[in-house]
């Protein structure tokens, strides 16, 4: 995988390809508008993102990764709605950490980062290459949890 590499125009290329296969694959979408999102592109994964909403109501990361790329873009009246929105609902995901991150709001990370190890959240391991987190790898905090999940 391109993006565990940090590889993000390789893998929006290879996502923009797969959505030519199925325009309507919504974790395609996701993964497009991660990468765009990772590689410094908030505006382009906001319609990317949008998609996954309209997509998928149900995956509330979705949601939460649209509310960090208006943050990102410095829509950040547009991002606190999207949070408010989803704030407590599936709080238990890596989504909401993410957004977090981007924001700044290191409790709260932390918090959602803790409650996503809780629940096994599948996507925390992404978390070693997700650049949201470089500022925040040297707290104690978040090398403890790369611990508990053997991964430090």
């Amino acid at each position: 995988m391109y993006v565990l590499c940090k590889q993000y125009r390789e893998t929006i290329e290879y996502t923009r390809r797969a959505l030519e296969i199925d325009e309507d694959y919504y974790l395609m979408w996701n993964a497009m508008g991660l990468a765009q999102l990772s590689a410094g592109f908030a505006k382009e994964a906001i319609p990317s993102l949008k998609r996954v909403v309209d997509l998928a109501p149900w995956f509330a990361d979705g949601a939460w990764y649209l509310a960090t790329a208006y943050h990102q873009a410095g829509e950040h009246e547009r991002s606190q709605e999207w949070a408010r929105r989803f704030a407590g609902l599936h709080s238990h995901t890596y989504g909401p950490a993410i957004y977090y991150a981007a924001t700044g709001d290191a409790d709260e990370m932390f918090e959602s980062l803790s409650r996503a190890y809780r629940h096994r959240d599948v996507d925390l391991p992404f978390i070693q290459t997700q650049p949201l987190f470089d500022p925040w790898r040297i707290d104690p905090r978040f090398r403890s949890l790369l611990a508990k999940m053997n991964l430090a």
